[in-house]
């Protein structure tokens, strides 16, 4: 008796993740520093582990997915984050080891390696070509709702009704999960990400936060600025803007705490590259690298006035904003920007 390949090999393989759409381009709303991606398959980036698709025991890193219910509930709140066009839902299945959530044992799970088996998208999305022949995977147009993530489902299981199990994993395992042709943030994507800076407005200055040192500002030989922490354990980055603006808000929090006022203008934040070793800070996106290129700065609306000066000194553009909506349309105008760098470029970018 033939037993369907969603039901032989755990069921809890099979499940959601929710992405945002950048263009093309499936990037993950939290910890886009550890992941990297093939065509079907996303693999997680750990120091722990040795085995692709291997859990490592004393990490909780992995790519995470879950059940319709939960993942329609984080589709919403993405949704209400960065808008309806661009947030993408996809199902699949983990190829490596599997492992509950560690926070919510009974609706999540993780896995080294998970492959992506059909893209939901907004009716009418544009992306829709693209991001079917990007992710060779079947693209459904419907409005997200559980019904139409119960449509997928039965869809997926269809195109799989006569597909083996060990063929089917086999597959899946032996798929690159580094497809060298793609963009550079894709292919590093732990050199790019957010650094939160103390503002000093007069004159116009950087500190950072953690403990009271000095970061040097330097040029390269081109005359592009960088932040460089010579003595010290490195700068901080977050790979994503989700949590650049929750730290924020943490220091915001315990600025106020502690008796300052005006908050609200007290920091700035920076996108650009990091250069040299990186260390990650386990349990977060966070990193720690020795320099720091940054390419657009966002400041407090509150000193929107320092904005042509900054401009003029530091050469890079000046955000009068802080939201995770600017810091997501930050990351997809420097995707833009950068959209034809190669390797080579990249490192003739950070050369000094």
């Amino acid at each position: 008796m033939h037993v369907h390949v969603m039901d032989s090999d755990h069921p809890q393989r099979f499940g959601w993740r929710v992405w945002h759409l950048d263009g093309a381009r499936l990037s993950p709303p939290i910890h886009r520093g550890k992941m990297r991606f093939g065509a079907r398959v996303v693999e997680s980036v750990c120091q722990h582990r040795t085995d692709p698709l291997a859990l490592a025991p004393d990490c909780n890193c992995g790519i995470y997915f879950e059940d319709a219910d939960r993942a329609f509930q984080r589709w919403c709140i993405e949704v209400d984050r960065v808008g309806a066009d661009n947030v993408a839902v996809t199902f699949g299945v983990a190829v490596g080891d599997v492992a509950a959530d560690p926070v919510l044992p009974d609706d999540a799970f993780r896995s080294p390696r998970w492959a992506i088996l059909a893209i939901l998208l907004p009716p009418a999305s544009p992306a829709a070509g693209p991001v079917r022949k990007r992710y060779d995977a079947n693209v459904h147009m419907k409005t997200v709702s559980p019904t139409a993530m119960q449509y997928v489902e039965d869809a997926v299981r269809a195109d799989l009704r006569r597909t083996p199990s060990p063929e089917f994993f086999e597959t899946l395992r032996a798929e690159p999960a580094h497809a060298q042709d793609w963009h550079v943030m894709d292919r590093s994507p732990e050199r790019f990400g957010w650094c939160l800076w103390r503002l000093h407005p007069d004159p116009p200055a950087l500190s950072v936060l953690e403990s009271p040192r000095e970061i040097a500002c330097r040029r390269t030989s081109s005359g592009r600025l960088y932040f460089e922490d010579e003595g010290g354990p490195g700068l901080i980055y977050h790979t994503s803007g989700f949590y650049c603006a929750r730290q924020l808000g943490v220091m915001a929090q315990a600025y106020s705490d502690a008796g300052w006022s005006d908050v609200d203008g007290l920091f700035a934040v920076t996108y650009g590259i990091a250069d040299g070793a990186i260390a990650t800070i386990d349990g977060t996106d966070g990193h720690r690298s020795r320099r720091h290129f940054p390419g657009v700065m966002c400041i407090p609306p509150s000193h929107e006035g320092l904005k042509p000066a900054m401009e003029r000194d530091w050469g890079m553009g000046a955000v009068p904003a802080l939201s995770t909506y600017v810091f997501h349309d930050l990351e997809k105008l420097m995707r833009t920007k950068l959209a034809h760098m190669s390797d080579d470029d990249l490192r003739r970018t950070l050369k000094r």
